[in-house]
């Protein structure tokens, strides 16, 4: 008997694209790539909202996991419930201060999907994911420049002040030296 989700489902009324996936694994596969690859970066929620039943709204949070890879693997399904298991090829952590920290292993999420009025969406668990490694250098080397801009513009913006950015300036620069390195290493 697969386990039904307990999130609080909101009621939907927009028609289903033509391009939303028809299979549960089509819809986990698409709602952990977008995040794998980081499409959008800024606006997680808009995005990722069709594919859940998550009555409230969530953002990535301060810091996020780093991965390789990502495999799905069906655990049960049935005419209107799914349950898939992931394993995550983690490679470390990033977060909003461009620190990111190397620690190699293997995170395995189970999703529970249900098939609604409007196609398959993700029940539980309310989370995003891993980030991948080529998409953290990529933002990482976009923070680097933005930040450099906005020194050399000297348009920093409260909260912010000139050293918290240099701060996290020098923290992007790392991380993304390490990450390169890391990179390098496991080709």
């Amino acid at each position: 008997m697969l386990a039904k989700p307990t999130a609080t489902a909101r009621v939907t009324t927009q028609a289903v694209p033509l391009s939303y996936p028809a299979t549960p694994e089509g819809v986990l596969k698409a709602f952990l790539e977008d995040y794998f690859q980081a499409r959008p970066v800024y606006s997680h929620v808009g995005a990722l909202d069709s594919y859940t039943i998550w009555s409230d709204p969530i953002t990535p949070g301060d810091s996020w996991l780093i991965a390789r890879k990502f495999v799905i693997s069906r655990v049960g399904q049935s005419a209107d419930h799914g349950v898939f298991r992931v394993k995550f090829d983690v490679v470390g952590e990033g977060n909003v201060l461009y620190e990111v920290t190397l620690k190699e292993r293997t995170r395995t999420v189970l999703y529970n999907l249900i098939k609604t009025t409007t196609g398959w969406k993700i029940g539980e668990p309310i989370e995003f994911g891993c980030r991948s490694v080529e998409k953290e250098l990529q933002l990482l080397e976009e923070g680097i420049a933005f930040g450099e801009q906005t020194l050399k513009h000297g348009s920093v913006q409260s909260p912010d002040t000139e050293d918290s950015l240099r701060d996290r300036l020098a923290n992007a620069r790392r991380s993304l030296q390490k990450l390169r390195k890391y990179r390098l290493a496991s080709n």
